[in-house]
């Protein structure tokens, strides 16, 4: 199923065939008490195996499936504190992370003419973004504080190549 738009609405069109495949890793450290570290990365090949209809999406075969980053990674780190005599712990954290360059949704043919498109699918920047936490665990309770996209990173999550909309 792709995404594509039919009168100004977003809808689901079969588009043929795709493969996905790749791997994913994972790795915990605790290398003092109270210190976890983790890595996480991804390798994604995810394209289509046979073009698509070209009036709707006009997806050719090879192209890589819509919002599919190749590459992904995350590297985070925690910190929790000795408890207090209140029974309070206190703890510290961060994460770092990677999605790599994705690709837009497929415009098809008819969008392509109507709006002067040159190409049924564009490319999405990576982006990084770091974020930050502190909090307590208390009995059942756990408070926390978190700062997120602290890079400002600009992470499009949405793009149509038309209108006049911001993604656009």
């Amino acid at each position: 199923q792709l995404l594509t738009d039919v009168n100004n609405t977003g809808v689901n069109v079969n588009g043929g065939t795709a493969r996905s495949q790749g791997f994913e890793g994972n790795v915990t450290w605790t290398p003092i008490d109270r210190l976890t570290l983790n890595v996480n990365g991804a390798y994604t090949d995810a394209h289509l195996t046979q073009d698509t209809d070209p009036l709707l999406t006009d997806g050719k075969d090879g192209n890589p499936l819509p919002w599919s980053p190749k590459w992904s990674a995350s590297l985070s780190g925690d910190y929790r504190f000795g408890a207090m005599e209140n029974g309070v712990t206190p703890y510290v954290g961060a994460t770092w992370q990677y999605v790599g360059t994705r690709h837009s949704d497929f415009t098809g043919l008819i969008y392509q003419g109507a709006y002067g498109i040159p190409r049924a699918q564009y490319a999405i920047p990576s982006y990084n973004s770091i974020s930050l936490r502190a909090g307590i665990d208390w009995n059942e309770w756990e408070v926390e504080l978190y700062a997120k996209n602290l890079t400002s990173a600009k992470g499009i999550t949405g793009f149509a190549p038309y209108g006049t909309s911001a993604a656009s």
